[in-house]
């Protein structure tokens, strides 16, 4: 039981459109490791394995991106017309609540195949979501990437990527094999 302003995390994730992305049970049958996030994109790969130093399962998780990376990436475009470009802080909720309600979905999903449905919800819903949440603004500086690593950290990081590039065993040079 949760008190106060304290949430469940379902529903946490439920409304800041989270996924977890652990779906295999980490010890006995239970999924006790989490790897949560905003970007379904985020992860190409997720596996567990038995191991001998814990009754837990170990964990790999491989990106879809390399976080070591040099090169800048260009920051988020938030003109296009995305959930993901909207400021949900600064949305009428109330707003979106009733126009939600008013909409008449029955009438709507009858108009389409059934197989477009999916896709009907979101780009209806989306549309009125844009009707209440102002866009959010782009970073500042579009120079640079938005995470700034110390160039020690950076230097080690580098050294430990050789490293691991020229591992044969090392995740690096298996996720060629998937």
């Amino acid at each position: 039981m949760f008190h106060g302003n304290c949430r469940s995390p379902v529903d946490f994730m439920s409304e800041n459109l989270c996924t977890q992305h652990v779906l295999d049970p980490t010890r006995n049958n239970n999924v006790l490791d989490l790897y949560i996030s905003n970007s379904e994109d985020l992860v190409s790969h997720v596996s567990t394995s038995d191991t001998h130093l814990s009754d837990h399962r170990r964990v790999e998780i491989y990106l879809s991106y390399n976080p070591c990376s040099m090169v800048a990436h260009d920051p988020p475009d938030f003109t296009m017309s995305s959930f993901r470009s909207l400021d949900f802080q600064k949305a009428d909720f109330s707003k979106i609540n009733s126009m939600i309600s008013s909409t008449k979905w029955a009438e709507l999903f009858d108009s389409c195949d059934q197989e477009d449905i999916p896709e009907l919800f979101s780009e209806t819903l989306l549309q009125l979501c844009e009707e209440c949440c102002p866009r959010k603004k782009p970073p500042k500086n579009k120079a640079r990437s938005s995470v700034r690593i110390p160039s020690r950290r950076k230097r080690q990081l580098q050294s430990q990527l050789k490293v691991a590039e020229n591992n044969p065993h090392s995740p690096l040079t298996q996720i060629d094999s998937l």
